[in-house]
């Protein structure tokens, strides 16, 4: 069995390029309920893609149910669940497989089963279209923080289109930008949108006549910009004569502050409190993968170093306290870990071989972190999809994914299986 690291490694490269698709999808989604097992004593809900490609939600009692399709011509498979920020509505992909007609839509549903009706279509692809990030991947979502709207990437000719719908419908959404690589962050008041397309840095005002200004700061080298939680500062890469350099700076460009240099490709999140900044660095050009893992105080610019690679992806808790990180764990497989950054504890929770579109979701994580964050809302829990890898074993990567798993980080149980499924998503509360 045994399949050796650079090839999970390759495997991971491809999916960031939007090159893997998911092979073996079933032939016509099943209608039935996927059985569950308990969340009792987690918080809130989660929304998962069956194997079967439906739309899930499950509560705390173990409860699932899949919401109906609204009417669209591509209604055939369910994906990508996205909470609203208030935990009253997902928006997801439906998209076909059919490779005469490809094509997707974006529906909303209300996630209350006692008041759902059908979805409601809030867009839906030109016919031929094709998907944004992969076969199985139609677009990318993204709610605004106060729940008003919704900005997704769709494919668009020879580049990804960025638009902006509003979730009360009327007039259709708006086209903001469209270019390749493409990536974007909201402002915390939702009013407007960072936009990284190519090498140039855009902001968009989505109030009135919706202005693109350009922020003359210029890299190829990571994914995502990012928003700090005050809403006061942005941070980006912007190359310079000696080398590319994580910088911050006011939302419109103004009084820039170069926190460190950068070398390779390189990811960065802001804390929840904003006071710092977790960067990742690949130290090689155009290496997918981080080899290391630094946090920077924005006040000072100190940096501590607190991991070297290789490294996939990495999240903030919700308290600021742990990063959640994935990192190779032997030849064959991967494994979440927890550091605690007071302590210096860094725990090991689980290895696993992530499901195609678990993958998808790390090879993405700093775009991937504002709507799929593995952190429940009590910092308890963390959410994969995928199949656990015991200690010793030598799994094949064409083997099933197991299952939607949920691990403890304070170790006191073990990896607890809920659903059988390929993606999941928390709801944002913090209580059952």
């Amino acid at each position: 069995m045994g399949a050796a690291l650079p090839g999970l490694l390759l495997s991971l490269a491809l999916m960031a390029c939007g090159a893997m698709g998911v092979p073996g999808l079933p032939a016509t989604p099943s209608a039935a309920t996927t059985p569950a097992s308990s969340l009792s004593g987690v918080p809130g809900r989660i929304a998962y893609v069956s194997e079967d490609y439906r739309l899930t939600i499950m509560d705390a009692g173990g409860r699932a149910w899949q919401p109906a399709p609204g009417a669209s011509a591509y209604q055939t498979y369910q994906t990508w669940p996205v909470w609203s920020p208030l935990g009253d509505a997902v928006a997801f992909s439906v998209f076909s497989n059919d490779a005469f007609t490809p094509g997707g839509a974006i529906q909303v549903v209300q996630a209350d089963r006692r008041q759902v009706g059908s979805a409601r279509l809030l867009f839906q692809d030109a016919p031929g279209a094709g998907p944004a990030l992969g076969l199985a991947a139609p677009h990318y979502l993204q709610w605004s923080p106060d729940g008003a709207k919704i900005a997704f990437l769709a494919a668009g000719g020879d580049a990804l289109s960025l638009y902006v719908a509003s979730r009360a419908g009327g007039e259709g959404p708006r086209l903001v930008a469209q270019g390749a690589p493409l990536s974007f962050a909201w402002s915390p008041d939702s009013q407007s949108l960072l936009v990284h397309r190519g090498s140039e840095l855009l902001r968009a005002d989505l109030s009135g006549s919706q202005r693109v200004m350009t922020l003359e700061a210029r890299s190829q080298d990571y994914r995502a910009p990012s928003w700090s939680p005050e809403a006061q500062s942005i941070a980006y890469l912007a190359s310079t004569r000696g080398g590319n350099r994580l910088t911050i700076s006011r939302q419109d460009g103004s009084g820039r502050l170069p926190l460190a240099p950068v070398t390779g490709m390189a990811a960065f999140l802001w804390s929840p409190d904003g006071r710092r900044l977790a960067l990742g660095q690949s130290l090689e050009a155009r290496d997918p993968l981080m080899q290391a893992i630094e946090v920077l105080e924005v006040a000072t610019g100190r940096s501590t170093p607190v991991f070297r690679g290789p490294a996939i992806a990495f999240f903030w808790s919700p308290d600021g306290r742990k990063l959640a990180y994935v990192t190779a764990s032997n030849p064959s497989a991967l494994q979440w870990r927890t550091l605690d950054l007071e302590s210096g504890a860094d725990i090991s929770l689980a290895e696993f071989l992530p499901s195609g579109e678990e993958l998808t979701l790390l090879a993405s994580f700093d775009l991937h972190a504002a709507s799929h964050t593995p952190w429940s809302a009590d910092g308890r829990w963390l959410l994969f999809a995928g199949s656990l890898v015991q200690q010793g074993d030598a799994p094949a990567l064409d083997i099933p994914a197991d299952g939607v798993y949920i691990l403890d980080v304070t170790g006191q149980e073990p990896p607890r299986r809920v659903a059988r499924g390929l993606l999941a998503a928390w709801s944002p509360e913090a209580n059952s």
